[in-house]
């Protein structure tokens, strides 16, 4: 009889088989590896044979547009553990809506020289890789089997990542805001840790080891979170709430009372952390003093109407539904798709009572208690639709962008289910063939999808950058006149005014030009202008070449600009705008207050304090103007009287009797009894993080700055010189001989966290609420 006799391989290739074999072993885990990774690498390669083939469909729309900027903006004007930042770019120097790019490693690709395409798409993918492998290992702590989390973790590409996800009608949450992938990722190891909490198996130590185990969970939880709001504050502050319901749903399906013990203690531990750095004190002042938040809220039940049941009740609450991202319609045109996104909710409640029927507990508990709580929550919003109960006072968003992974785990499960009792009914004999039909059947839904969207290999080997950015004479010269990086003197900013009663636009592209504007008619006048000069003038046209406009978009808005956006700079009739904060009214004397040097529009302005500095000729026989102003405030206005603040009725009406009034002088929050003199020499340098001010005055002088006022910046030197509101938006220094300050911007969960709060007290006892 032969033996066979294993033989040792070479001392230099024994790593190689130590290799080999660990790596069987983990493959072997899974059961039938091949197929799952042969499904994982086909699944990832139609997703990026689609991008390629639409790059339209990555960082889609103004708002991806925006989180590259902000990205960008933050590394030019921020530290790295900067919760905000100034932001100089946008209306007199408004609060930085941070994304901050150093804890997103989906963002750390722009920050190579690859090119614009590439950087597109690998993001993507870094997202792709985040989002579903952590979606794995958490099927796997819930307990599910590890085929099947892989299995939903493809399954959620699918319903998360564009463009599949608008075939089943689902909005594109991930193509507008690409870092929510990494939020996503974060949230699920939350939870994991969540679910590791309380774990009270015979193998593990006495009460010392379970509380030394479990505070280092509940610390990495805690640090999971501070990773969250630092990688973008007030994107995923709100994201949380989905979360922190998740960890409520985890606490309320714990088997024994002793888990639910640990895991109460773990929660009181991170909401009193997150306290103890000011995290509801930073969130909730920044929202307090936010323009964006300020929309007129339903404070009363909203009772049904009888009259009001018809088709339109039901249209309008549809429309909102989808609006909300909870019920759409099919967003992509593909006969053969299930119409909308109703069969999705309707199989995460079949799939979360599937599994709180046939899977052991705890999972089956989870699954009785998610079921319950997303039940709840769709009855929330059906209700506010239709105007049966008050509109919640967060986006439906907030709530369940990080409930994704759930959604696939129970639609998938109630897809599995459903198969099973077929083959009961029809081949109760035949084995079990699910490991085989599922990554299968992902391979044969992903390669189907490429015709659909008339994509093949080929075009991943034909991409081309998008084009650049185009810079028009208008934006050459404001380029080279304005733009402002760290470390330089602020040489103004520019208003672009579009859409003002009479403008030759208005009448073109208005089917009414008597009529109020509707809130989004300015993306008619964006439109025209894209089509006839490449560019918008205005917002991230602008800021991408570091050109500052007193245009801003963000949630960092403040009332006080936004005060002067829809009292001065536009008609009464005008829509009051919560998202935008766009100028239309050519007011010069107080634009030139305000730090503005150039003005773009389609009107013809007074030649008193203007002159053309170039036309753009359009189409239709309409010019585009860019008009300089004379002596606009670059820092150096000096009002020889600061007065005591007066009310904004009444800072409208000394406004409309002398516009020039605010060069002369100055409503403060507190008057000023010395005799003031002009300030000399004054200079205003943007720094990273600070505002360099230098003047020098033969008395005591006021000193006018272009800068809204606000109590996170810290003056440093402080004696000697006093910071005032001033005009209810202006930042007003007093001081005598020579100045030399700067004023630091804090504002953190860490650092003067409440500056924002009394920013809003400020603006309730100024009328401006």
């Amino acid at each position: 009889m032969t033996r066979t006799v294993a033989v040792d391989p070479p001392d230099g290739l024994g790593w190689m088989v130590r290799i080999r074999r660990s790596l069987a072993s983990l493959l072997a885990k899974f059961g039938t590896p091949p197929c799952y990774i042969i499904a994982y690498g086909v699944t990832l390669t139609c997703f990026v044979i689609v991008w390629f083939r639409h790059r339209t469909l990555l960082y889609m729309g103004r708002d991806a547009q925006l989180s590259l900027w902000l990205h960008k903006a933050y590394l030019d004007w921020a530290h790295s553990f900067d919760v905000t930042a100034m932001n100089p770019m946008q209306g007199m120097t408004s609060m930085l809506v941070a994304m901050n790019p150093y804890f997103n490693p989906g963002a750390w690709i722009f920050q190579t020289e690859l090119p614009e395409m590439l950087k597109l798409v690998a993001s993507f993918v870094v997202y792709f890789l985040e989002v579903t492998l952590s979606t794995v290992a958490l099927g796997v702590a819930l307990g599910f089997s590890r085929p099947f989390s892989f299995v939903a973790s493809l399954w959620l590409a699918f319903l998360l990542f564009p463009p599949f996800n608008f075939v089943y009608g689902l909005q594109g949450w991930l193509a507008t805001s690409p870092t929510y992938g990494h939020t996503l990722t974060l949230s699920n190891l939350i939870i994991i840790a969540f679910l590791k909490i309380g774990d009270t198996s015979p193998g593990n130590s006495g009460f010392v080891g379970l509380l030394a185990r479990n505070w280092l969970l509940a610390t990495c939880i805690f640090l999971l979170v501070i990773l969250i709001v630092l990688a973008a504050p007030f994107y995923n502050g709100g994201l949380l709430i989905g979360t922190f319901l998740l960890g409520g749903a985890i606490f309320l399906a714990s088997t024994s009372y002793r888990a639910a013990f640990w895991r109460l203690g773990a929660g009181v531990y991170v909401l009193s952390c997150c306290a103890a750095l000011h995290f509801f004190e930073f969130f909730a002042g920044a929202r307090a003093y936010s323009a964006r938040f300020s929309a007129a809220e339903i404070s009363v039940l909203q009772l049904l109407a009888a009259g009001d049941s018809s088709s339109s009740l039901i249209t309008n609450a549809r429309n909102l539904l989808c609006g909300w991202g909870i019920f759409c319609d099919r967003l992509a045109a593909w006969p053969g798709a299930l119409t909308g996104s109703y069969w999705l909710q309707v199989s995460i409640i079949l799939g979360g009572i599937a599994v709180a029927l046939r899977m052991p507990t705890p999972l089956a508990r989870i699954g009785a208690v998610f079921t319950t709580l997303w039940v709840v929550l769709l009855l929330v919003w059906i209700g506010a639709s239709l105007g049966l109960i008050v509109q919640p006072p967060f986006a439906p968003i907030y709530f369940y962008l990080m409930m994704y992974p759930f959604w696939a785990f129970f639609s998938l499960y109630a897809g599995v289910t459903l198969i099973d009792l077929i083959k009961v009914r029809v081949a109760p004999r035949a084995p079990p063939v699910r490991h085989q039909w599922m990554p299968a059947g992902l391979c044969v839904g992903a390669l189907a999808l490429l015709p659909l969207f008339h994509a093949s290999p080929s075009h991943v080997l034909r991409w081309h950058s998008p084009s650049v950015r185009i810079e028009t004479p208008l934006i050459e010269i404001l380029r080279k006149e304005i733009s402002l990086r760290p470390g330089q003197a602020y040489r103004g900013s520019v208003a672009t005014l579009l859409g003002s009663a009479g403008s030759p636009l208005r009448k073109l592209l208005l089917e009414n030009d008597q009529q109020p504007l509707k809130p989004f008619d300015f993306e008619k006048f964006f439109r025209k202008l894209i089509l006839d000069t490449g560019s918008t003038h205005d917002l991230l046209d602008l800021w991408w070449q570091d050109i500052p406009t007193l245009s801003e978009y963000g949630q960092g808005r403040s009332k006080a600009l936004m005060f002067y956006v829809w009292n001065i700079f536009n008609a009464p009739t005008d829509p009051k705008d919560y998202n935008f904060a766009f100028p239309r009214v050519a007011n010069i004397d107080i634009l030139r207050a305000l730090g503005v040097r150039f003005i773009i529009t389609d009107l013809e302005l007074p030649s008193n304090n203007t002159r053309v500095r170039r036309i753009v000729p359009l189409k239709d026989d309409i010019n585009l103007y860019l008009y300089e102003l004379s002596g606009p405030n670059l820092g150096g206005f000096s009002p020889r009287k600061v007065s005591v603040q007066i009310s904004p009725s009444e800072l409208l009406e000394r406004i409309r009797l002398g516009p020039a009034l605010l060069e002369s002088e100055a409503f403060a929050s507190s008057s000023v009894a010395e005799k003031l003199v002009s300030a000399e020499r004054a200079q205003m340098i943007f720094e990273r993080g600070a505002v360099h001010v230098t003047a020098s005055s033969p008395g005591t002088s006021a000193l006018l700055l272009p800068v809204q006022f606000s109590h996170c910046f810290r003056l440093e030197p402080a004696q000697g010189v006093r910071m005032l509101r001033a005009n209810l938006i202006h930042t007003l220094l007093i001081f005598s001989g020579e100045l030399d300050v700067r004023l630091k911007w804090e504002f953190s969960f860490w650092r003067n966290s409440d500056c924002r709060r009394q920013d809003a007290d400020d603006a309730r006892a100024l009328g401006l609420s």
